[in-house]
């Protein structure tokens, strides 16, 4: 006798009485059952797989420069990169309270200006769901440096416009570097 299989059936009656196009289709409207494994549900679920940057953060950030109609300057600090994976959520909440006003309760894509400090979620998982990268989410915070140190903007003031701003970079960066695999100069991919 093979794995103990449980079905649970959401209104439609047994899984392996339908065809699997039919089944398929009510899976992708919410409308299915769920086959579940018995011995895989009491396992460990894997670790989420981390994205990666597919190309150097300094490459990035000129790109985003130029794009924005500012000259680079070499005498600010770019902002330091943290990964959710190598950050403690502390450190972000405290990075962030002072911006936000309270202090969240899971990690986000975020520039904090008085930090000079960039947080990025790196689960694989969440990228493949919004379609993005981790590159172009980097060129969106990349975007709110730019507007505080290049053009003196406040992230507080003006919000919906500097938001839509970074939203524009960032579709330009992956529609422009990432989804045709383009580089933004020589020597700019990782391995």
């Amino acid at each position: 006798m093979g794995p103990l299989v449980l079905l649970i059936a959401l209104s439609l009656g047994a899984a392996s009485a339908q065809s699997d196009a039919a089944f398929a289709k009510r899976l992708r409207d919410g409308r299915a059952g769920v086959l579940i494994d018995a011995k895989k549900a009491q396992e460990k679920p894997p670790a989420p797989r981390k994205a990666k940057l597919r190309l150097k953060p300094d490459c990035i950030l000129r790109s985003v420069v130029s794009r924005m109609g500012r000259t680079w300057r070499e005498d600010l600090t770019p902002p330091r990169v943290r990964l959710e994976s190598e950050a403690a959520l502390t450190d972000f909440q405290d990075a962030v309270a002072t911006q936000w006003g309270f202090r969240p309760d899971r990690f986000g894509n975020v520039y904090a200006v008085a930090s000079n400090q960039i947080f990025l979620i790196d689960d694989d998982a969440y990228y493949f769901k919004v379609r993005r990268f981790l590159d172009d989410s980097l060129a969106h915070e990349y975007a709110h440096f730019v507007q505080v140190h290049y053009a003196g903007a406040r992230l507080d003031e003006n919000g919906d416009n500097l938001e839509s701003e970074a939203v524009a970079v960032q579709t330009w960066f992956r529609e422009t570097y990432l989804e045709p695999g383009m580089d933004p100069g020589p020597g700019c991919r990782l391995p």
